[in-house]
């Protein structure tokens, strides 16, 4: 029998080996098409979560590239049945008590929750990592969504909130948190809902628990509303700002003072960026209830329910309002202040406001309260004026109330404008522009004149 040569049996060989790669590829390839769907469906989520989270779906596509990127939502999966859309699944990604708190959750065409699954956790077992067992995670299944979840310690009074898990607020709250997010992004991408603002509270007379009958804005360094009764200011609301858990988003706070008892009446939070279900129980009672009353002097920073960075931006904003009102609004008038010399301060009638000032029972000087319009014809600078009685010199002026535009007529609160008038002779005074701010100047220097004439034909009657 005549031998193959041995071209031709690598010949042989080599075909026979193409033959298979050929029947293989196209053995693979069918079984791909049949099975892709799956394939998809099983890398993005697999079949055990999805048939909790998203029970009704038969396929799953991964939308995610078709949005921005989001904080916490990491991946976004459109899922389908018989070609219909069933619904969103979402896979989100958040820090709870530790990082890497992974949720997925499953909302229906209507924007509610079908149910949800914690799906990564290394919070701490027996506590946080509870959040991923069904007496927690549970409470979100089948709830509608016309509000945002909260997490309550206590037995929930509303579908809307839902029951931390003992212990471990900060978990609870974590995944509350990304579920929230994902509601929200469901509706305002997918649904098209337009998303409402919580109106910002301002605060008023009765939310500040302040007594009076007016409250107007006054200008200063930091926002201030004045409050009197019968024209007489009675206490003040300060803004004040501090970072939070978020350095590029302050709290900001609006924090109430009695003027005769010298206590916080009430704090209000204006502004805040705090996260949802976390940080954001500043915004409950309970949390303001706690400077209610208290002597308005620096306070030691307290943590709040779990809430630390969050609850010690605020308590450094309140901080911030306690110094502003102490060192500017509540200043006034006294020996050493007006560069006076004496040991007592006397309060004395006449057509101005004037304290005399006595050193050993002998009248050694006066302060006189006088005031004249500034920029706002409606809105008068208020001076204190001090006299030495012994060489008649004016010895310092105090802006006691303006409401001049701040960074122009406010330079008239610089200690280099008072220090003009410190050590003149108690003659009327040419009236000067300083430094931008002319009718204010002009205001301030016209008080001083009627100070000055006051201090010489009442005061001063008769010589010393």
């Amino acid at each position: 029998m005549k031998k193959k040569s041995l071209v031709s049996e690598l010949l042989t060989l080599g075909g026979t080996l193409m033959l298979i790669c050929i029947i293989v590829a196209g053995v693979v390839a069918f079984v791909y098409n049949g099975t892709k769907e799956q394939i998809a469906m099983n890398n993005a989520v697999n079949a055990e979560d999805l048939a909790v989270v998203m029970p009704e779906s038969e396929a799953i596509e991964d939308v995610t590239a078709d949005y921005e990127e989001h904080e916490i939502i990491t991946e976004i999966y459109k899922a389908t049945k018989g070609g219909d859309v069933v619904g969103y699944v979402y896979k989100m990604m958040i820090a709870g008590y530790k990082p890497d708190l992974g949720t997925l959750v499953g909302i229906d065409n209507d924007g509610n929750v079908v149910a949800a699954k914690v799906t990564q956790s290394s919070e701490t077992p027996g506590l946080g990592a509870l959040v991923s067992e069904e007496a927690f995670i549970s409470q979100f299944t089948g709830k509608e969504t016309s509000s945002s979840f909260q997490v309550v310690k206590g037995t929930p009074a509303s579908d809307t909130e839902i029951q931390a898990v003992s212990g471990a607020t900060i978990s609870s709250g974590a995944v509350t948190t990304s579920i929230n997010e994902a509601v929200k992004f469901h509706k305002e991408n997918i649904l098209g809902e337009e998303v409402v603002e919580v109106p910002v509270v301002e605060p008023t007379l009765e939310n500040m628990n302040l007594s009076g009958d007016a409250m107007n804005e006054i200008a200063g360094d930091l926002k201030t509303l004045e409050v009197t009764t019968g024209g007489e200011v009675t206490g003040y609301v300060v803004y004040a700002a501090n970072p939070g858990y978020y350095e590029e988003s302050p709290i900001r706070v609006a924090v109430g003072f009695d003027n005769e008892s010298k206590t916080i009446t009430n704090i209000l939070i204006i502004e805040q960026n705090e996260t949802p279900g976390l940080g954001d129980v500043i915004l409950e009672d309970g949390f303001a209830q706690q400077f209610q009353g208290v002597a308005a002097e620096e306070l030691e920073t307290q943590i709040y329910s779990g809430a630390s960075e969050s609850s010690k931006g605020v308590y450094k904003a309140v901080n911030q309002a306690i110094e502003y009102y102490h060192n500017v609004l509540m200043v006034e008038p006294g020996v050493e202040n007006m560069r006076l010399t004496g040991d007592e301060m006397v309060e004395i009638d006449g057509e101005y406001k004037t304290v005399e000032v006595r050193n050993q029972g002998e009248v050694s000087g006066y302060i006189v309260y006088t005031s004249n319009p500034g920029y706002y014809e409606d809105k008068p600078i208020e001076v204190a004026v001090s006299f030495d009685a012994a060489t008649r010199e004016v010895k310092n002026i105090m802006i006691v109330r303006q409401n001049e535009t701040q960074g122009l007529g406010t330079v008239i609160t610089e200690d280099a404008f008072a220090e003009m008038f410190q050590d003149q002779p108690s003659e009327e005074m040419s009236v000067q522009v300083y430094s931008g701010a002319s009718e204010s100047s002009k205001g301030v220097y016209r008080a001083v004149n009627k100070a000055i004439l006051y201090f010489n034909d009442v005061l001063m009657q008769g010589g010393n």
